[in-house]
């Protein structure tokens, strides 16, 4: 049964930060928070950040939706840019990477 004890609503920019390649990760969710279902974290990248380095996640998928700006993505080699609205899934064990190149933030 589902209760209504454990909803919560969240200002803007709430959560737990750290830096993390020059970029500002916000915990949103935690997986604590979803009982280890999932976690949403809020990047926000300055102009010209070179951002994640290529890696992988062994044992989770991971979302990237675009709010503001444009990010560079890498995946198998192939390069291609989104923007404000789009949505990039990893799907676990797939080798990644990106970056922002523009001269605006990207969130």
């Amino acid at each position: 049964m589902v209760s209504t004890a454990d909803t919560r609503i969240d200002p803007p920019r709430s959560g737990a930060s750290f830096e993390l390649f020059g970029s500002t990760l916000t915990a949103r969710i935690t997986a604590a928070d979803t009982h280890g279902d999932y976690a949403l974290i809020e990047y926000d990248a300055p102009p010209g950040l070179p951002g994640a380095p290529t890696h992988f996640h062994e044992h989770t998928e991971e979302y990237i939706f675009v709010l503001e700006g444009a990010l560079n993505v890498t995946v198998d080699s192939k390069q291609t840019t989104v923007g404000p609205g789009a949505g990039i899934l990893f799907p676990r064990g797939v080798e990644h990477s990106f970056e922002n190149r523009s001269d605006a933030p990207t969130r």
